[in-house]
């Protein structure tokens, strides 16, 4: 390969990486608005069954001290599956 269409290969390459790191950037951007843990624990007491001092809503509590799980209960929209998520997390303890 000559030198000039191996350099331009190796821009192509390097212009891909960029782009994908905006893109990742970008995503996690998203991902961490809303989850502070007085975001979630408001959004937890929303959920039916889920209200302030119920057992599902104290075991939240403990679950939420996890970033990991903040972020997956952040990003399900659907509130049904934000409290099959709860009550499958409950029943794996």
């Amino acid at each position: 390969m000559r030198g000039a269409a191996k350099l331009s290969l190796q821009i192509e390459h390097l212009v891909k990486v960029v782009k994908s790191m905006s893109t990742g950037t970008s995503m996690a951007n998203t991902v961490s608005q809303g989850t502070s843990i007085a975001e979630v624990m408001n959004d937890v007491a929303t959920l039916p069954g889920t209200e302030c001092g119920s057992k599902l809503w104290w075991f939240a509590t403990k679950l939420f001290c996890a970033q990991d799980k903040i972020e997956m209960f952040v990003v399900m929209e659907d509130p049904d599956l934000k409290l099959q998520f709860l009550n499958h997390e409950l029943a794996e303890c």
